[in-house]
């Protein structure tokens, strides 16, 4: 029987320290080689702009755990995963990659010089539900007769439940990676290629590493907090809320509507006023 893995690669802090640190800067470009069709001089050279540090761990209440990266033309890429669903991913990626093109310094150059600004997210669940295919490419195109407008933007959609169990794309062997649950689906996953196994090994070595993990876990203790902070402040600012409704004499059902506060906490606090 295949033994659980504790942590997954799709942890976005196990992603980051992986894909975002210097050292193991030959793993990025090999993903990046497999899901993007650059020239092979393109990945020559990688400068990640937002490099893993310590500032990545528990004290950085604010810690991005994204990736960008400049290639050897100039050409902007940022790479996530997402493991949760979001109602407003689309827009969010739209948003990150417009960024992206709107900090190239093109000032005195003709706008054909602008380099590629590139988003790639990979998804722990399904985005798309009425295509097929696990790699989506975005561009901007004309809804009518499909003509591409311009290849400067490109959004990469990676959809891990659609990988099938075979498929002779370089870039399936990476997201098997990436899907992986087990130490089995490691292991199938390292037998694809040279390329993966090296970051199966390293995924191997971070996590069981007790320093590493207690600075993952320390991590995640940090957002949970955050997270419940956050509630907090929402549920009370709510409750305030409801409290002037009820004082203007809206019912409490309207209010626990209005408000998404539990009914029966509403009329609680009906009760006290």
């Amino acid at each position: 029987m295949s033994i659980e893995l504790k942590q997954r690669p799709m942890n976005d802090w196990i992603f980051k320290r992986i894909f975002g640190d210097k050292r193991y800067i030959h793993h990025l470009k090999g993903f990046l080689s497999a899901l993007l069709s650059f020239d092979k001089d393109e990945l020559t050279e990688v400068v990640i702009q937002n490099p893993f540090t310590a500032q990545d761990t528990p004290d950085d209440k604010f810690g991005i755990l994204d990736v960008s990266v400049t290639t050897a033309s100039g050409n902007q890429v940022n790479l996530e995963v997402q493991v949760s669903p979001q109602p407003d991913l689309g827009d969010r990626l739209v948003f990150y990659v417009s960024n992206l093109a709107a900090r190239q310094e093109i000032a005195g150059k003709p706008y054909g010089e602008m380099a590629q600004s590139i988003s790639i997210c990979i998804l722990d669940h399904v985005m798309s539900d009425d295509i097929d295919d696990y790699h989506l490419i975005y561009r901007l195109h004309d809804i009518a007769h499909g003509k591409c407008l311009s290849d400067k933007i490109e959004v990469h959609i990676l959809e891990l439940p659609k990988l099938p169990e075979k498929d002779s794309d370089p870039l399936w062997s990476w997201l098997s990676y990436f899907k992986s649950r087990t130490e089995e689906d490691l292991e199938v996953a390292a037998a694809q290629s040279k390329e993966v196994e090296l970051v199966v090994t390293t995924f191997k070595k971070l996590t069981a590493d007790q320093l590493e993990m207690q600075r993952l876990y320390d991590y995640e203790k940090k957002q949970r907090d955050i997270a419940s902070e956050r509630w907090h402040a929402l549920h009370n600012a709510a409750v305030e809320t409801a409290k002037r409704l009820l004082i203007m004499g809206i019912s409490p059902e309207q209010v626990a509507k209005g408000t998404e506060l539990d009914l029966k906490e509403v009329n609680k606090l009906a009760q006290e006023l």
